[in-house]
């Protein structure tokens, strides 16, 4: 998340907002984003796999 949300400004979207205030659903939020980009790393890695197999 540090390395490909970070530039675009994503993470200072999601963590928008004061320092006491609703915190759970800043976390909630971040931990979304982390099982997205969790899918988004496996379905990379299967294709690679499945690429390099020959599999179309």
């Amino acid at each position: 998340m540090l390395f490909v949300l970070a530039p675009l400004g994503v993470l200072r979207r999601v963590m928008f907002g004061s320092p006491q205030g609703d915190m759970a659903r800043r976390l909630a939020r971040m931990h979304y984003l982390h099982v997205a980009l969790l899918i988004l790393a496996l379905a990379s890695i299967a294709g690679g796999v499945a690429g390099s197999h020959g599999l179309n």
